[in-house]
């Protein structure tokens, strides 16, 4: 009996060996493809389609580092439609309400306020570190549906070795059909 459980002991070995052998060499071709840090949107809606009534989408857009590196300055362009109709509002600030003491809040330093592009960057936090989380919380979307509408926001990130862009793995598409008596089909 003895025997019997030192081969099957050794045999356990063995396989677990192997197992590991495996596993690196997956490691090993894995570390060969490039990473790059993703980003995402997060978002419920809100929508009536009634004509003249708000409709609100309220999201998250989170940049994950899933790079072996740390990532320095990092800021975000959210593209909004073009459509006047759309407004924003989140934990934006102005670069002169620059103030510590918003936890979460992201400056906006554009050229313009005007502009359907929010380029934000966050007020307390400079470097993104391998495997951290950063996420612009809770902004809303509103709009008033006049027409119908088919809209859609796009998110970049950007940052120390991302001066190109990478677009996030997902954005917030919305259409819709107005319903009144305003509005013919």
């Amino acid at each position: 009996m003895s025997d019997l459980l030192m081969q099957l002991n050794e045999k356990l070995q063995q396989l677990d060996q192997e197992n590991q052998k495996f596993i690196n060499r997956i490691q090993e071709s894995l570390n060969q493809f490039p990473r790059t840090p993703i980003s995402y949107f997060s978002y419920s809606l809100n929508v009536s389609n009634a004509l003249d009534e708000n409709n609100i989408i309220i999201a998250n857009y989170t940049l994950f580092n899933i790079t072996t590196h740390e990532i320095h300055q990092p800021f975000i362009c959210l593209k909004l439609p073009e459509d006047p109709f759309f407004h924003m509002t989140g934990k934006i600030i102005s670069p002169d309400m620059k103030r510590k003491g918003q936890p979460g809040a992201w400056e906006r330093f554009t050229q313009s306020d005007r502009s359907q592009d929010y380029w934000l960057k966050p007020v307390d936090k400079d470097v993104l570190f391998p495997g951290e989380k950063l996420s612009f919380s809770n902004f809303q979307l509103t709009y008033a549906a006049e027409q119908n509408y088919n809209a859609n926001v796009q998110g970049f990130f950007y940052g120390e070795g991302y001066h190109e862009g990478v677009p996030a793995i997902n954005s917030i598409s919305i259409s819709g059909k107005v319903r009144g008596d305003s509005v013919e089909s």
